[in-house]
């Protein structure tokens, strides 16, 4: 992930694909439209699976470690 030098963390999207063809751009114009300036993701990386603990929810800190944030 990229950090910023102004604010520490820069958004990442950890994306479980639901089709071969699904693309990063594409993750990325979605989010164009559903999401603040500020929320956009910098990167978009592509994962078999999002780690989750017993009660469904994501394991931040894992993908956090994994991908250097």
């Amino acid at each position: 992930a990229k950090k910023s030098q102004r604010w520490g963390e820069s958004p990442l999207a950890c994306v479980v694909r639901s089709s071969d063809t699904l693309t990063a751009v594409a993750v990325l114009e979605w989010c164009d439209e559903k999401l603040a300036r500020y929320k956009l993701p910098k990167e978009v990386r592509f994962v078999d699976a999002i780690p989750r603990n017993s009660t469904g929810k994501a394991l931040k800190r894992i993908l956090r470690d994994q991908f250097g944030g």
